[in-house]
């Protein structure tokens, strides 16, 4: 990877952490990509390309706070698990084999919904449709799932 690309990355985590940041500079990466993959917009004059991007910025503004909500929604989401494991933890005492078989359900539970989402492709063009949603509510039940009992089974 480039290290501009590299550049992008780190200045992307950052902005998890720093949501002042300016998102100038994806905004106008990805403008410049699209000017070299699509000849029809690489064409366009600089002020034409220029008033797309601040256009685009908010686009990207609002895409970057999705990539937020995301990431600390599942951050939150999984220390939630931990919590439940440890408070089971404290009600119920497992003995070696119970922990054993805790994790490999946990292991099990992960390679499910793991596989349960390879391979397919049956997504809508806007990705928002019940079954869509049923499926992304899913595969987040049992990642919790597997998180308590991977949890529990390592305490």
């Amino acid at each position: 990877m480039a290290t501009r690309e590299w550049m992008l990355t780190a200045r992307g985590i950052f902005s998890l952490f720093l949501p002042s940041l300016s998102m100038t500079p994806f905004a106008k990466a990805d403008v410049e990509r699209e000017a070299k993959v699509n000849q029809a917009f690489g064409r366009k004059s600089e002020s034409q390309r220029e008033d797309y991007r601040k256009e685009y910025e908010t686009v990207v503004k609002q895409r970057m706070q999705a990539f937020r909500s995301g990431v600390w929604g599942s951050f939150w989401f999984l220390i939630s698990a931990i919590v439940i494991a440890l408070i089971l933890r404290v009600v119920w005492h497992a003995q070696s084999c119970e922990k054993i078989l805790l994790g490999v359900a946990s292991v099990f539970v992960f390679g499910w919904s793991t596989l349960a989402r390879l391979g397919r492709n049956a997504t809508s063009f806007g990705g928002n449709t019940v079954i869509e949603r049923i499926d992304v509510r899913f595969l987040w039940i049992l990642y919790w799932i597997g998180t308590v009992l991977g949890t529990f089974a390592l305490i």
